[in-house]
């Protein structure tokens, strides 16, 4: 089972979905939810749209890229925060 097919699979589960109703609310068959949920079938991006509009959860989410996304963000924030200022004096002249 791959890592998409098990979270679906849990989340189905928890919504107290059958995989019946889940695959009649995508409009596939109960077999091609079941080869999603087993890792014998790839996802397509629009199943995986359909299924983050039934959840009520965002594609990254289902996908497992919010926590990267999220740590390449602050990493890349501290970094610009830690530049020391540069303060350049220009000698003016008398007149």
């Amino acid at each position: 089972m791959n890592a998409i097919g098990k979270k679906i699979k849990t989340i189905r589960e928890l919504s107290g979905l059958s995989q019946q109703q889940l695959a009649d609310s995508m409009g596939i068959l109960r077999s091609t939810l079941s080869q999603i949920e087993n890792g014998e079938r790839r996802t397509y991006s629009s199943e995986l749209i359909k299924l983050s509009g039934i959840f009520g959860v965002s594609v990254d989410y289902l996908l497992d890229l919010e926590k990267e996304v999220e740590i390449t963000i602050l990493e890349a924030e501290k970094k610009q925060k830690e530049k020391p200022a540069i303060r350049i004096n220009v000698p003016q002249k008398n007149l």
